[in-house]
Protein backbone atom coordinates (compact mmCIF):
# COMPACT_ATOMS: atom_id res chain seq x y z
CA UNK A 1 0.00 0.00 0.00
CA UNK A 2 3.16 2.23 0.06
CA UNK A 3 2.89 2.40 -3.64
CA UNK A 4 -0.72 3.67 -3.30
CA UNK A 5 -0.09 6.29 -0.79
CA UNK A 6 3.51 7.75 -2.51
CA UNK A 7 1.07 8.36 -5.32
CA UNK A 8 -1.01 10.64 -2.87
CA UNK A 9 -3.85 8.58 -1.76
CA UNK A 10 -4.15 8.37 2.16
CA UNK A 11 -8.31 8.30 2.62
CA UNK A 12 -11.34 8.70 0.80
CA UNK A 13 -13.43 6.68 -2.07
CA UNK A 14 -11.90 3.82 -3.48
CA UNK A 15 -13.80 2.82 -6.53
CA UNK A 16 -12.89 -0.57 -7.71
CA UNK A 17 -13.75 -2.84 -10.74
CA UNK A 18 -14.56 -5.74 -8.78
CA UNK A 19 -15.23 -6.68 -5.49
CA UNK A 20 -12.12 -8.90 -5.00
CA UNK A 21 -10.32 -5.49 -5.62
CA UNK A 22 -12.19 -2.90 -3.99
CA UNK A 23 -12.76 -5.02 -0.42
CA UNK A 24 -8.82 -6.08 -0.73
CA UNK A 25 -7.80 -2.32 -1.03
CA UNK A 26 -10.36 -0.90 1.67
CA UNK A 27 -8.95 -3.80 4.14
CA UNK A 28 -5.47 -2.41 3.45
CA UNK A 29 -6.79 1.62 3.87
CA UNK A 30 -9.64 1.33 6.11
CA UNK A 31 -10.08 4.79 6.94
CA UNK A 32 -11.88 4.84 3.13
CA UNK A 33 -15.02 3.58 1.60
CA UNK A 34 -15.08 0.86 -1.29
CA UNK A 35 -17.62 0.83 -3.67
CA UNK A 36 -18.19 -1.26 -6.99
CA UNK A 37 -19.97 0.18 -9.87
CA UNK A 38 -22.29 -2.87 -10.38
CA UNK A 39 -23.13 -2.71 -6.90
CA UNK A 40 -24.09 1.07 -6.68
CA UNK A 41 -25.13 2.21 -3.38
CA UNK A 42 -26.44 5.45 -3.30
CA UNK A 43 -26.30 8.07 -1.28
CA UNK A 44 -22.58 7.84 -1.01
CA UNK A 45 -20.99 10.25 1.85
CA UNK A 46 -17.30 12.07 1.49
CA UNK A 47 -15.16 14.82 2.93
CA UNK A 48 -14.51 17.71 1.30
CA UNK A 49 -11.13 17.19 -0.06
CA UNK A 50 -11.33 13.20 0.36
CA UNK A 51 -9.08 11.54 -2.37
CA UNK A 52 -10.24 9.37 -5.01
CA UNK A 53 -8.72 5.78 -6.06
CA UNK A 54 -9.83 4.36 -9.22
CA UNK A 55 -8.45 0.67 -9.32
CA UNK A 56 -8.92 -2.28 -11.48
CA UNK A 57 -7.85 -5.50 -12.90
CA UNK A 58 -5.23 -4.58 -15.73
CA UNK A 59 -4.44 -8.60 -15.72
CA UNK A 60 -7.57 -7.97 -17.98
CA UNK A 61 -7.91 -4.45 -19.44
CA UNK A 62 -4.77 -2.37 -19.41
CA UNK A 63 -7.12 0.71 -19.52
CA UNK A 64 -10.05 1.85 -17.20
CA UNK A 65 -12.59 -0.98 -17.80
CA UNK A 66 -15.79 0.71 -19.87
CA UNK A 67 -18.31 0.09 -17.57
CA UNK A 68 -15.91 1.36 -14.77
CA UNK A 69 -15.53 4.94 -16.73
CA UNK A 70 -19.20 5.56 -17.19
CA UNK A 71 -20.14 4.85 -13.65
CA UNK A 72 -17.09 7.31 -12.85
CA UNK A 73 -18.15 10.08 -15.76
CA UNK A 74 -22.16 9.64 -14.22
CA UNK A 75 -21.76 9.15 -10.44
CA UNK A 76 -19.04 11.28 -9.94
CA UNK A 77 -19.03 13.59 -12.46
CA UNK A 78 -15.23 12.52 -13.71
CA UNK A 79 -13.96 13.05 -16.81
CA UNK A 80 -11.83 9.22 -17.60
CA UNK A 81 -10.32 10.25 -20.84
CA UNK A 82 -7.65 12.49 -19.82
CA UNK A 83 -6.31 9.91 -16.80
CA UNK A 84 -3.45 8.49 -16.94
CA UNK A 85 -3.23 4.86 -14.96
CA UNK A 86 -0.38 3.67 -13.37
CA UNK A 87 0.46 -0.05 -12.76
CA UNK A 88 0.78 -1.56 -9.76
CA UNK A 89 2.05 -5.18 -9.42
CA UNK A 90 1.49 -7.62 -6.68
CA UNK A 91 3.58 -8.24 -3.63
CA UNK A 92 4.69 -11.44 -4.91
CA UNK A 93 6.25 -9.87 -8.27
CA UNK A 94 4.48 -12.72 -10.18
CA UNK A 95 0.91 -12.28 -10.57
CA UNK A 96 -1.80 -9.79 -10.79
CA UNK A 97 -1.30 -6.35 -12.21
CA UNK A 98 -3.30 -3.82 -10.89
CA UNK A 99 -4.86 -0.24 -12.80
CA UNK A 100 -4.53 2.33 -10.39
CA UNK A 101 -5.55 6.21 -10.64
CA UNK A 102 -4.84 8.07 -7.47
CA UNK A 103 -6.58 11.72 -7.49
CA UNK A 104 -5.68 13.48 -4.31
CA UNK A 105 -8.17 16.16 -2.71
CA UNK A 106 -11.02 16.16 -5.49
CA UNK A 107 -13.51 15.25 -3.68
CA UNK A 108 -16.80 16.84 -2.71
CA UNK A 109 -19.00 15.92 -0.06
CA UNK A 110 -21.72 14.86 -2.23
CA UNK A 111 -18.82 12.55 -3.42
CA UNK A 112 -18.31 14.38 -6.70
CA UNK A 113 -15.27 15.42 -8.08
CA UNK A 114 -14.63 19.22 -8.34
CA UNK A 115 -13.62 20.95 -11.16
CA UNK A 116 -10.85 20.84 -11.88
Amino acid sequence: MSEIRDLGFSQGLIVGDRAFVAGNLRFRLPRSQAVIPEVNPGGLRCRPGDDLLVAWDADRQRQIPGRLGDWLTTELGLYTGDLMPRWLASGAGAGPVMGVVVLPGVLEGDCRVRDQ
